[in-house]
């Protein structure tokens, strides 16, 4: 038959291996562990010997190969938990050491020993979840004892999530993914925390305390533990799907507010669905948090929560747009909800379903953009304030925040479902505005036909960085400058049946094109005459309109204006299709255009760096006056001249230059 062991048996025959208990494979070492431990260093910053300690233990267990499973994150959990209650408390160290000095390390087996009396050991019972005999756990736990992974003495510091730093970097990366646990900074926390209650030392914070507070998805409780210490604790709920979290949640508020009463703290935390309830539990005044962002739900799960609501789309369901809408069914009439969040729910089009729901209950208060602050996460993130009004949004009022930069949005704004333009003030979005509706101007929409770079899907087979018999140059996005670009420095086997993307080849032989960089802050186009092949960074665009010629659209994408609107009303990295499409053009006859397109000749023409800078400063000048754009507009807009992204000088004009 088959022969199962058990998991925990296999990590004590590991353990005793690594302690070389096991003589007959000592000469033998298995290295192959997947450990997934890292250091959170900005979750709780306070206390620099705590993680410096932290460090030490995931070395340890790195170089020691040890795999972290149930069985030894909990003890590890417990260890640091008993070392913090008795720190927090007026209790003598359990035991001093060979000099006679107080000693916290190792309390575990101490309490495992039933030599430690404290009457919240019941947290600790709860958090270590063992269903064996203390003895039994001891005996397992004395083989880690031998690699010294409880010999760490911790820092008691007051309101620090210690505890949920330890947990976090323990355990697997897989799992916090799986579950979008993307720990909050202990410096975000505070934000929103003072945003809504004040600092502890504010003469004028408002009485909290029958204000009812929750955080729907506390995790550890690091929200909860910033909270004032004058809101009572009997009004805080911290509700989380996590059983380990809510433990160390519970452990965190028996340590802020000095509680033992097992009936308060269950109360108060609670292993709970939020997103699973039918009607909301409670309703509070304040909700905290950070939401789960990309939760993977069951196939169950996903097919009762998109039936139930209406912020799922397709059949598809983001997590922190279920919180948002559940948050706010939750909040009494006036309340307020204050999430940390991914950018993205202000304009992605995937998160149209909560603006709309958003914009017909609620009104924004705030928005601070925080910008990428989570540790080894690339994703933009806002804190949204958002007050539940039960009526139609209104946007005046609307403080936002971008690093030292704050404005206070004074008029009403049309506001859409399709995106929420918070990103600029009322002179910004008044010339937004004015460029959007001006019956003067159309829009490059469907006056142009694009086309992909080429992917080859295997570059060192078919790209060579020099001239080759059966090979043509290719350019890529850094080759291009506003208007001209440099010689190609990449040669390209032209095979298109063979690459993995390639658009037809009249795309890319036209008589005349404009390549343009996919990625960049910068719209950055060049013209092309000589139907040269591009690369996947380098994309394709034709005119298909008789009334528009292509050297004027040219100008156009070139212009301050162009760059601005780019900039001020999609906010992105990457130049997409329909972004360009909706740049605002001039309407112009003919006739009008050849006067743009002769300056366009002429700094295609041009290789003098000063003289190419005055030619465009002139006709973004001539540009800004057929938008309609006053002088005094056109000062505010215009670029510098470090951002025009000239041409300058090509491969081809300093070879010239070098041989006369």
């Amino acid at each position: 038959g088959n022969l199962l062991f058990s998991r925990d048996y296999l990590e004590s025959t590991k353990l005793k291996l690594k302690a070389g208990e096991l003589s007959s494979l000592k000469s033998r070492r298995n290295k192959k562990y997947v450990t997934g431990n890292e250091m959170y260093g900005n979750y709780a910053a306070r206390s620099e010997h705590n993680r410096r300690l932290i460090r030490k233990l995931i070395s340890k267990l790195s170089e020691q190969g040890v795999m972290v499973s149930n069985l030894l994150t909990r003890p590890l959990l417990a260890e640091c938990a008993l070392q913090l209650l008795y720190k927090s408390s007026d209790k003598k160290a359990p035991f001093v050491n060979a000099a006679g000095n107080p000693e916290y390390a190792g309390i575990i087996f101490e309490y495992l020993d039933g030599k430690i009396e404290d009457n919240r050991l019941f947290l600790i019972e709860e958090l270590l979840n063992n269903t064996k005999k203390k003895q039994t756990l001891r005996t397992e736990l004395e083989a880690y004892r031998a690699l010294g992974l409880f010999s760490i003495e911790y820092e008691y510091v007051r309101n620090e999530d210690l505890l949920g730093l330890l947990y976090m970097s323990i355990k697997g990366l897989g799992d916090r993914k799986a579950l979008g646990a993307y720990y909050t900074p202990e410096a975000v926390v505070k934000k929103i925390c003072r945003g809504l209650f004040g600092g502890e030392k504010s003469k004028t914070a408002p009485d909290y305390s029958d204000k009812l507070i929750l955080d729907p998805c506390c995790g550890t409780g690091n929200f909860l533990l910033q909270l004032p210490d004058s809101v009572k604790v009997e009004n805080i709920r911290g509700y989380d799907i996590d059983e380990l979290s809510v433990a160390i949640a519970r452990i965190n508020i028996s340590l802020k507010f000095n509680l033992s009463s097992a009936l308060v703290l269950t109360k108060t935390i609670a292993e709970y669905d939020f997103l699973g309830e039918e009607e909301s539990k409670v309703k509070a005044d304040y909700i905290i948090g950070n939401p789960p962002w990309g939760y993977d739900f069951s196939d169950a799960e996903l097919l009762d929560l998109t039936r139930r609501y209406k912020s799922a789309h397709n059949g598809k369901l983001e997590s922190y747009d279920a919180f948002v809408e559940h948050s706010l069914d939750s909040l009494k009439t006036g309340g307020i909800l204050s999430f940390v969040l991914p950018e993205a729910i202000l304009n992605v089009k995937s998160h149209r379903n909560i603006r709309a729901y958003m914009m017909q209950k609620s009104r924004i208060q705030s928005v601070e953009f925080l910008g990428n602050v989570f540790d080894k996460v690339q994703c933009p993130s806002i804190i949204a304030r958002i007050e539940y009004t039960g009526s139609a949004m209104s946007v005046k009022g609307l403080e936002v925040i971008r690093g030292e930069e704050r404005f206070v949005v004074r008029r009403e704004r049309e506001i859409s479902p399709d995106s929420f333009d918070f990103f600029v003030d009322d002179r910004c979005f008044r010339i937004l505005d004015k460029l959007s509706d001006s019956k003067s101007l159309t829009t490059v929409g469907s006056k142009v036909d694009f086309a992909l770079g080429i992917v080859t899907g295997n570059n060192s087979l078919y790209i060579s960085h020099s001239p080759k018999k059966g090979y043509e140059p290719i350019l890529k996005g850094s080759d291009l400058h506003r208007y001209n670009h440099d010689e190609a420095s990449n040669f390209i086997r032209y095979e298109p049946d063979s690459f993995q993307q390639v658009a037809a080849e009249f795309y890319y032989r036209a008589k005349e094109k404009l390549l343009y960089r996919f990625i960049g802050q910068n719209l950055v186009f060049a013209y092309d005459g000589k139907g040269t092949l591009s690369l996947n960074s380098c994309n394709v665009l034709l005119s298909n309109s008789k009334d528009y010629k292509l050297k004027y659209l040219l100008a156009v994408l070139n212009s301050s204006v162009a760059q601005y609107y780019f900039t001020n009303r999609f906010h992105s990295f990457k130049v997409l299709k329909s972004y360009i499409e909706q740049i605002p053009v001039p309407v112009l006859s003919l006739k009008e255009q050849k006067n743009i397109i002769s300056q366009v000749d002429k700094l295609l023409e041009c290789t003098d760096e000063k003289k190419s800078v005055s030619l465009y400063e002139s006709l973004d000048k001539q540009l800004a006056a057929l938008y309609g754009l006053t002088p005094d507009e056109y000062e505010f807009i215009k670029q510098k001249p470090e951002d025009y992204q000239l041409f300058k000088t090509t491969r081809r004009t300093r070879r010239k230059a070098s041989e006369k």
